[in-house]
């Protein structure tokens, strides 16, 4: 799926591919786009790092009946019985509107949490937390391995019973 960087006009709503923030275009310069949020920051961002949510206002106030469900879940669950933080890397549960996105956007999404994730537990000294990757063609799972070998974190396949073959066990130092 291409992306329709290349329409962007003053009024439509963009989203950052790499984040989760979105605003309508007020400005457009060269490659730069100018966009205001919802609680009126202005931000500057290339036209490569986003992509068009809705085509101007006109089309907006089209869909003002639709009134999509929340489904973004808690990103982190702990395990009743041992404590454990889990954090769920499925995209649905990390990026509230991901279809417009590739599979590669999506999977850049997933790994920046997967930094974002391992960052957090370190600075809070977890010992150990769960990363459901979820089956699939274990492009996820190959990075996050990467990562933990780059950071030198030691790890393992988090026990089927309670998680799938989907998930991995990290410990930290």
């Amino acid at each position: 799926m291409l992306l329709k960087t290349c329409l962007m006009k003053i009024g439509d709503i963009v989203a950052v591919v790499n984040d989760n923030l979105e605003g309508t275009v007020t400005k457009i310069m060269a490659n730069e786009i100018h966009f205001i949020s919802r609680d009126e920051f202005e931000y500057i961002y290339q036209k490569k790092q986003l992509t068009i949510i809705q085509n101007t206002l006109e089309e907006a106030i089209k869909n003002t009946n639709i009134k999509p469900k929340n489904i973004r879940n808690k990103k982190i669950k702990k395990n009743k019985a041992s404590n454990i933080p889990i954090f769920d890397l499925h995209i649905q549960k990390i990026q509230y509107r991901h279809q417009h996105l590739t599979s590669g956007q999506k999977l850049e999404i997933q790994i920046a949490e997967v930094s974002r994730i391992i960052h957090k537990m370190v600075i809070k000294r977890h010992k150990r937390f769960i990363l459901i990757h979820g089956l699939g063609q274990g492009v996820l799972k190959s990075e996050i391995i990467k990562i933990l070998n780059t950071k030198g974190l030691t790890y393992s396949e988090a026990s089927y019973q309670n998680y799938g073959q989907g998930a991995i066990e990290i410990e930290t130092k």
